[in-house]
């Protein structure tokens, strides 16, 4: 788990060496957090509706159920349950602090109950529990929180609950209990994941377990959860989700994503996008901000992006790529492609991004439907430039004053004097230092070390999809693409000296064939690249 990006769950791989390394980036993107690698092949778990259970093998009643966690929620639920419904007599409570009212309640249904407070992970506490248990355990139940990976106060990862689980795994190999059941909410991947791998490594062995995963609790009543607590312990399977589901998408239809799908199709867009702006509120400390606001604008980092990904996988139940963010860059665009993910609504993932049917009659070769410019003379639009000419007007002029030039020794009418020019005049952007960078989220700093080229292209780049009608945020994604025609670029090679804050930026600010690549990756154009 990265310290920067709490929210990430550690991602679980079972790789068979060979071609695995190169497929472990495809592993990392796909958001998902476990995944067998054979023979190159990158294969992730899907959900599949279980089968009637076969398993009749109940706990001994005389023996003892020992509870781990028990000062977990699901955990007193589930120990009532034993004791009420499977005639458990003897019950052993392990938890981080005492849970006077379980114990009273259990022994109110006719239970022998003994606690234990331990701290999560101390194996020789665990072992010392066995050893005084009284009769012999025949049933483990280990309950992990909602929490995913609690953290102590030095901000260190507590792993606990899920030592408890490998420990409870090698105590009971010997004399393994008839219910051997790792119960996690699904939303605590780590816990959940961890239960899975104990399970199905005990399971291939032979040995009874269960990996247990629940959907939100609110979802379903107490009955209900007992239920299904009974027919998952019947089933002949490593791995069981109890959860309300329907099997359609790829999430989990669970909290939000459960409430979205019972919305009327009319409302699902304004409430996808609330839920975004919502999360990204969270990340932004409350600052307003609006659909087409992009993420890099408000001050996004890798980092948060990161964060927000976490947020809305865990809100929706889909796996997201870390990318996220940086793909669908405002909450309008990321909203749409949700709403894809949710509800097969295609047509919302965002542009379309087939290329056009070659095969298409069109009228002619290229349509040309918007222009902007930049021309010495103070032209700045393709309308002053034909008023120039039809003026007759003259674009030549004087030296700019904004460039920190030695205007009163740059003359010399020597044409073989260095260092001088032997004319006063000539073709000049007088305003190519006026460059907006924060529209474009590029530094300052970044932002002087590029050849003015570049500067000009994102500038006009910008205005003629404007004046073509075109939102210039639209395209993202799009098969849009660039052709630059770059005159010399000795913009940086001109420079006497470099400060030290730009050497930094000097190789893309200064190479002719970026031109045409930082256009397409500002506007998140997919097409070609030339220049």
């Amino acid at each position: 788990m990265r310290a920067d990006a709490p929210h990430d769950a550690p991602v679980l791989v079972d790789a068979d060496g060979g071609e695995a390394t190169a497929a472990l980036s495809a592993v990392l993107a796909s958001g998902r957090p476990r995944a067998l690698v054979r023979d190159g092949q990158v294969l992730v778990p899907r959900l599949a509706r279980a089968g009637s259970g076969q398993r009749v093998s109940r706990p001994d009643p005389d023996g003892t159920v020992l509870v781990s966690g028990a000062d977990q929620e699901q955990a007193a639920e589930l120990a009532g349950h034993l004791v009420a419904a499977y005639g458990i007599r003897h019950v052993r409570l392990l938890a981080r602090t005492a849970v006077p009212e379980l114990v009273a309640r259990l022994t109110e249904l006719g239970a022998s109950v003994t606690q234990t407070v331990r701290a999560p992970g101390d194996r020789a506490s665990l072992a010392e529990a066995f050893r005084t248990a009284g009769p012999p355990v025949t049933a483990v139940l280990q309950v992990a929180g909602p929490e995913t990976l609690p953290t102590t106060l030095a901000g260190e990862v507590e792993l606990g609950p899920l030592q408890d689980a490998l420990a409870l795994d090698e105590l009971t190999r010997e004399a393994p209990p008839s219910l051997f059941v790792l119960s996690a909410p699904i939303d605590n991947g780590p816990a959940h994941a961890v239960f899975q791998a104990v399970a199905g490594r005990r399971h291939a062995g032979g040995l009874p377990a269960l990996a247990l995963g629940w959907g939100p609790r609110e979802e379903l009543t107490s009955r209900e959860r007992l239920a299904l607590f009974d027919a998952a312990t019947t089933v002949d399977d490593a791995s069981v989700l109890a959860i309300r589901h329907e099997l359609a998408a790829s999430a989990v239809d669970t909290g939000a994503a459960g409430r979205l799908a019972r919305l009327p199709e009319t409302e699902r867009d304004r409430a996808l996008l609330d839920l975004v702006l919502s999360e990204v509120g969270v990340i932004t400390g409350g600052r307003p901000v609006h659909g087409r606001q992009s993420f890099r604008d408000i001050g996004m980092t890798s980092t948060s992006a990161v964060e927000l990904r976490g947020r809305l996988a865990a809100a929706t139940g889909l796996a997201l790529p870390a990318t996220l963010a940086f793909d669908y860059p405002n909450p309008d665009a990321l909203a749409a492609y949700l709403g894809g993910r949710l509800f097969g609504d295609t047509s919302a993932a965002g542009p379309d991004t087939e290329p056009a049917d070659p095969a298409a009659p069109s009228g002619e070769p290229i349509a040309i439907v918007g222009m902007a410019c930049r021309l010495p003379g103070g032209v700045t639009s393709p309308e002053e430039l034909w008023e120039l000419l039809s003026s007759g007007g003259d674009g030549i002029s004087g030296f700019p004053t904004d460039r920190g030039w030695d205007l009163d020794h740059l003359y010399d009418p020597d044409p073989d004097h260095p260092g001088t020019s032997y004319v006063r005049e000539g073709g000049f952007l007088h305003d190519a230092g006026d460059f907006d960078a924060a529209l474009f989220g590029i530094s300052p700093r970044e932002a002087l070390a590029m050849d003015p080229q570049q500067r000009l292209l994102l500038e006009t780049t910008w205005e003629v999809l404007e004046r073509a009608g075109i939102d210039p945020t639209s395209l993202r994604g799009s098969r849009t693409g660039v052709f630059a025609g770059v005159m010399y670029h000795d913009y940086i090679s001109r420079l006497r000296t470099v400060p030290p804050e730009l050497e930094g930026y000097l190789s893309s600010g200064g190479s002719g064939s970026v031109v045409s690549g930082r256009v397409s990756y500002t506007f998140g154009f997919e097409g070609p690249a030339v220049s």
